[in-house]
């Protein structure tokens, strides 16, 4: 389900494609706070708020997490680690299991005891201070994370170790900042809001009205978000949000749209539930007239589970004002109440749901980034068909701007690419994808030599984003 939120003008077709996105985060400062129990126990039951994350990436694989083990890709028991319960290498792979499992408490007590025997281990401690992290015990993570830092380590780890280092700097501060700017191109099929009879009832006569209007435009949308944490026990937060809107229409100057929305309000914390109420004010501006005003409020619950699901439901209701102009006299007529909702369910994909089509091909290689911790993008199934791929020589572009914005949106950490060795060179400039696995030929349904690559979506996005 997608939601949005925008100004309605009437029966309109906007498809819009964006030409570049840039996503600039700042924060301001603030005290850290205090590790709370009702802060544990929303992390431990909605695990999937928060990514079970611990190690990411091939380097830090293959660099940090030492030879090859007997028991990577398969969960272990808590009856083998009783069998051998100094096996350093049984209660980490114990430990990742919990993880898998969304049981955070539980991998923490299992990396606690490996580190009464094992202190310096840095790859332990690293996991131990990210799940720390995750069970947002801020201060501990910091403080356990400078401790890593003393140690001896490779250059994948460290390079992990900085990661999770500014991660913690920044969820310590109250106050967030989010920037978004947005250019595109919009085709708008009825931009005067034209009723669709062309004329309106008056005095029992019909009256001819001007009928709808097309237009195409270039439209530049900037939004700035805030969150800022109250200091509660439970994680109560302000939240607002401004957003303008310019589209410049190519046709005429009579149809170029300015709007605005302005949302504030509060997001409540009621573990596993959270309430997010925001009145609002729209606004719009069209043919040097103002056409447009709504002001409302809306209402959201998320409920988490454990489990990857994620149930919301949602309501809102505004009070719309239509002005009449020139060219769309008959917009007054739609002023009123509207009122809307929604529910649904949504699914986050775990370690424990391993189908993918990369995965039949080189299955020990997806396997071992998701024992890893990591969540994948496998964009493989998006393809272009040949008969239109001549027509529009630009058309695959399109599949792989999805996958990158999949990549952003769900914040993964790698992004798989099962490619034939001779497009390799491609993902590797374009994306810096890094070398997975050797071709293979004639793999189940593939008749084609295929070969597996990688890219860090972390390191990799933020130069694409300003591509």
């Amino acid at each position: 389900m997608v939601e949005s939120n925008g100004v309605r003008l009437g029966r309109t077709v906007r498809p819009a494609f964006g030409v570049f996105s840039a996503l600039l985060c700042t924060a301001l400062a603030g005290s850290a706070l205090a590790q709370t129990a009702p802060q544990v126990e929303r992390d431990v039951q909605r695990p999937g708020s928060a990514t079970e994350t611990t190690v990411r990436g091939s380097e830090s694989q293959r660099e940090s997490l030492g030879p090859v083990s007997t028991f990577q890709g398969r969960d272990v028991t808590f009856d083998e680690v009783l069998r051998d319960p100094d096996n350093a290498d049984l209660n980490y792979a114990y430990a990742l299991t919990l993880i898998r499992q969304g049981d955070l408490l539980g991998a923490l007590s299992t990396l606690e005891r490996i580190l009464l025997r094992n202190p310096n281990i840095p790859r332990v401690r690293l996991l131990y201070a990210i799940v720390l992290y995750r069970l947002n015990a801020v201060d501990e993570a910091s403080r356990e994370l400078d401790n890593v830092l003393k140690l001896q380590m490779d250059g994948g780890l460290r390079r992990e170790l900085e990661y999770y280092r500014s991660e913690v700097a920044r969820a310590k501060q109250k106050t967030k900042f989010t920037a978004i700017v947005r250019f595109g191109w919009n085709f708008d099929s009825n931009r005067n809001a034209a009723p669709l009879t062309r004329g309106i009832v008056s005095s029992g006569a019909l009256v001819p009205v001007p009928g709808e209007e097309s237009t195409h435009s270039l439209e530049t949308l900037g939004r700035l978000e805030v969150e800022h944490d109250l200091g509660m026990q439970r994680r109560h937060r302000l939240i607002g949000s401004a957003t303008g809107l310019y589209d410049l229409s190519l046709k005429s100057d009579r149809f170029t749209l300015g709007a605005i929305d302005v949302r504030g309000g509060v997001a409540l914390d009621f573990v596993p539930i959270e309430v997010r109420i925001q009145p609002h004010y729209r606004w719009a501006h069209l043919e040097d007239d103002s056409v447009f005003a709504a002001t409302g409020g809306s209402i959201r619950l998320d409920y988490a589970t454990k489990y990857g699901l994620h149930y919301f439901g949602f309501f809102s209701g505004e009070y719309q004002v239509f002005n009449a102009t020139d060219r769309s006299p008959a917009s007054r007529f739609r002023s009123g109440a509207e009122y809307r909702g929604g529910a649904g369910v949504r699914w986050t994909v775990t370690p424990e749901h391993r189908v993918t089509s990369s995965g039949k091909v080189f299955p020990d290689e997806i396997n071992a980034f998701l024992d890893a911790g990591m969540s994948l993008i496998d964009p493989v199934r998006l393809a272009a068909d040949p008969e239109i791929w001549s027509e529009m020589p630009a058309i695959p572009y399109l599949t792989l701007r999805i996958a990158t914005m999949a990549t952003d949106y769900f914040q993964t950490d790698r992004c798989v690419q099962m490619v034939k060795p001779a497009h390799s060179a491609f993902y590797k400039r374009v994306f810096d994808a890094d070398f997975v696995a050797s071709p293979k030929s004639n793999h189940g349904k593939f008749i084609i030599d295929l070969m597996l690559l990688a890219t860090n979506v972390k390191e990799t996005l933020p130069s694409l984003l300003l591509i």
